[in-house]
């Protein structure tokens, strides 16, 4: 199912909100309703507070979870914690290293992001050899 955009069919890179397709994709893939969302937000951000889990707790961040698990509370809080582990080590490693290698990377256009979306929506990462 590809998702309706602009006259190009091609999506802004920034959207402010999910187009009717989009949300009729989510609907359909992710079983992902208004009401799905709002109570999967509510009990995921109680587990977080519960088990004290250091991590954002943006809708739309925790919306990236609850979104790749569909829907599935239980399973969207294990990967939150994953990740608020993973980043924590990460950063013990790397510290803010990554930044200074990739900010080149970027200025002299080796790598980047597309200033539109693909026909479904994703974000386009490019890489120059």
């Amino acid at each position: 199912m590809s998702v309706q955009g602009k006259e190009d069919g091609f999506l802004p890179l920034v959207l402010e909100d999910l187009t009717e397709s989009l949300k009729e994709k989510a609907r359909v893939e992710l079983c992902e309703t208004e009401e799905a969302a709002r109570n999967g937000l509510q009990e995921l951000k109680q587990l977080i507070k519960e088990k004290q889990v250091p991590t954002c707790t943006d809708d739309d961040f925790l919306l990236m979870f609850l979104r790749s698990k569909k829907f599935n509370v239980k399973k969207g809080f294990e990967q939150v914690k994953s990740y608020s582990y993973q980043r924590h080590v990460m950063m013990n490693y790397y510290g803010f290293i990554f930044a200074d290698k990739i900010m080149p990377a970027l200025y002299h256009n080796i790598c980047g992001i597309l200033p539109k979306r693909d026909q479904e929506g994703r974000a386009i990462i490019y890489f120059m050899p």
